[in-house]
């Protein structure tokens, strides 16, 4: 890693080179934790919030289950996206829970007040909704959904 005082969460999250969830993801996953994760991967859906974890398997999913329920009162599950793995999904009844948790901690103009208050299902509905400018609503829809750092620099 570039910067030596990140390698404790590379040695967490890659042990041998393949990423993983730790099994003590609960004892590290905070409230901020939770809302970066939101704007970097997360995305609204109806009444629900989503997490891209298509990369992580069955048991790594349970563990951050468990954690969301644990540390936050979260009532989340797992659904699966077609072939490509599972996504968490934030149950509706938990949505004012979780609103609550993450709202202080987004950045303005991200995920939470766009997302959640105002009915955007993704970054990118959101840019379409304000960008007039061609090369930047280009940028958007060649990063797909999940462009967070676009917004949240």
């Amino acid at each position: 890693m570039s910067l030596p005082c990140l390698n404790i969460y590379r040695e967490l999250f890659y042990p041998q080179g393949t990423k993983v969830v730790p099994n003590e993801i609960g004892e590290h996953l905070t409230a901020k934790g939770l809302a970066y994760w939101y704007m970097q991967d997360g995305y609204k859906q109806r009444n629900c919030v989503k997490f891209a974890t298509n990369s992580f398997n069955d048991a790594d999913l349970e563990f951050l289950i468990q954690a969301l329920s644990s540390n936050f009162s979260l009532n989340c599950s797992l659904h699966k996206t077609s072939d490509i793995g599972k996504i968490i999904y934030v149950r509706r009844e938990s949505m004012p829970r979780f609103t609550e948790l993450v709202k202080p901690l987004c950045i303005p103009l991200c995920s939470i007040n766009y997302l959640l208050n105002k009915g955007y299902s993704s970054y990118l509905s959101f840019l379409e909704s304000i960008l007039f400018s061609g090369v930047l609503l280009k940028r958007a829809h060649s990063q797909g959904p999940h462009i967070g750092n676009l917004w949240c620099v």
